[in-house]
């Protein structure tokens, strides 16, 4: 396996000092963030100065959203940057669903194919793989094993799969390890992400809260059994990217605790015995 991050946590830094940063404190692999412009001549010229990897590109919006204007530039934004992967022979682009509130889940269904297969076809010319975050926050219908059994029946596309997020799992109260054999064949990459969850207020908010109750942690630091979870995935034949998803706020205060955080986490994974 190997460890790197999503450049989300440093936002604020050009993709150029990103990646210095990263090879200098070995890191071995970049997921670009949103916050990158999907400027070809840069990555080309990032890559060829630092020697990073790049993994590929993530973008997750809601691309059903019922403001046209708004839905249209969401759209051609994905449309760049879905360009800008296969151009680079990046390996993922990854996105959530979409979803339109007024619509049941069956009908959401049908929207995300017929939004997605276009480009799926230009994906799978390019040997470039979807993967669709199950974040529960962006628009998105891909939150839960039932929903990706659903999803991947009515689009059965090899190049079609997840960058299988844990803490999503926990902070929906799911098993984060027991989909992993069931979707083995769909789990392109992994977010390493941690969830902690306030029992006290939890009991006193309730789950209708959807904040309050629990927070994002860096790895170690919340309910995951991260061990536990490498060696369900070793089991089932992964042995791909595990890419950090720093979201953690007691190590977000400065850049250099985000980037101490970066590297906490990267150390703690590295240390356990799945992971050798």
């Amino acid at each position: 396996m190997k460890i790197g991050f999503l450049t989300n946590a440093l936002r604020k830094r050009s993709l150029e000092e990103i990646a210095k940063w990263a090879t200098k404190n070995d890191f071995e692999f970049l997921e670009v963030g949103p916050h990158v412009p999907a400027d070809k001549s840069m990555f080309k010229k990032v890559i060829e100065d630092t020697g990073i990897h790049i993994i590929g590109l993530i973008f997750c919006r809601n691309f059903q959203e019922k403001n046209e204007r708004k839905r249209r530039e969401l759209r051609e934004e994905l449309k760049r940057r879905v360009e800008l992967v296969c151009d680079m022979g990046f390996e993922f682009i990854t996105i959530s669903t979409g979803v339109d509130k007024d619509k049941s889940f069956d009908d959401n269904v049908k929207l995300f194919k017929e939004f997605i297969t276009p480009i799926l076809e230009k994906c799978e010319d390019h040997g470039v793989r979807i993967a669709i975050e199950n974040c529960p926050d962006t628009g998105n219908i891909a939150t839960s094993p039932h929903r990706w059994e659903v999803i991947f029946k009515e689009i059965d596309s090899k190049y079609l799969g997840l960058c299988y997020d844990p803490s999503h799992l926990v902070r929906l109260f799911i098993d984060p390890y027991r989909p992993i054999r069931r979707f083995a064949d769909k789990i392109f990459y992994v977010h390493a992400k941690d969830t902690e969850i306030d029992r006290a207020k939890l009991s006193w908010l309730g789950i209708i809260e959807k904040r309050g109750w629990w927070r994002y942690r860096l790895p170690g630091l919340g309910l995951i059994d991260w061990n536990r979870f490498l060696l369900a995935l070793r089991e089932a034949g992964f042995n791909g990217y595990i890419s950090i998803e720093h979201e953690d706020p007691l190590w977000s205060t400065t850049e250099e605790k985000v980037k101490e955080g970066l590297i906490l986490a990267r150390n703690y994974l590295r240390k356990l015995p799945a992971f050798q």
